[in-house]
């Protein structure tokens, strides 16, 4: 597993919510659920926001029919 340096705290990040049960029907905000490591995880996955828009992050995730 490739492992990274902490980042600041004033780096801004994205997070993609790959699960629709990540965010509350009733509140559309996101549960913590989205947030908890697996298992076999030492960090999250997430889009540094100088790198990338939040659309061009999305696109990484869409599927495409073929």
């Amino acid at each position: 597993m490739r492992r990274f340096d902490p980042l600041p705290d004033d780096v801004t990040v994205y997070r993609a919510l790959l699960r629709k049960q990540w965010i509350d029907e009733d509140t559309g905000r996101v549960k913590a659920d989205a947030y908890f490591l697996r298992v076999n995880e030492r960090g999250l996955s997430v889009n540094l926001a100088n790198v990338c828009s939040p659309k061009q992050c999305a696109e990484l995730f869409r599927r495409h029919p073929c």
